[in-house]
């Protein structure tokens, strides 16, 4: 899903290929909310990996095999999370329903807070 050029604009530059295929998997078949978000990152190397990549490349190298790993493992079950419920969303009505069976209160639990008497402090 890697950002393409917009239909009717000119053909891509030849490094566009180069840079496709110079780059992990994961990323290619990002999500653009990903890309948006690699690219509000900082633009500067972190210190320690460029360090790493020096003192302990197989290191580096596992780490991008693993990372390179989670990522598809996430686009795998992406599908799956997307379906669900917020917190809020599955929590509110059983909540809400639990408040009025124990103790008589239909309350809007997203705008009540609780106030524990017995914990507040007194300077």
């Amino acid at each position: 899903m890697l950002d393409q050029t917009s239909p009717g604009k000119a053909p891509a530059a030849p490094h566009v290929q180069l840079i496709k295929d110079k780059s992990p998997r994961w990323l290619l078949d990002a999500e653009p909310s990903t890309h948006a978000t690699l690219r509000k990152t900082s633009g500067r190397p972190l210190q320690w990996l460029t360090s790493a990549r020096t003192s302990s490349p197989e290191q580096v190298d596992k780490l991008q095999q693993l990372y390179a790993e989670h990522r598809q493992n996430e686009q795998k079950v992406r599908p799956t999370l997307d379906r669900l419920s917020t917190l809020e969303d599955f929590a509110t009505p059983l909540l809400t329903a639990a408040i009025k069976d124990r103790f008589g209160l239909d309350v809007d639990v997203a705008r009540t807070w609780l106030f524990h008497a017995s914990r507040a402090r007194v300077d």
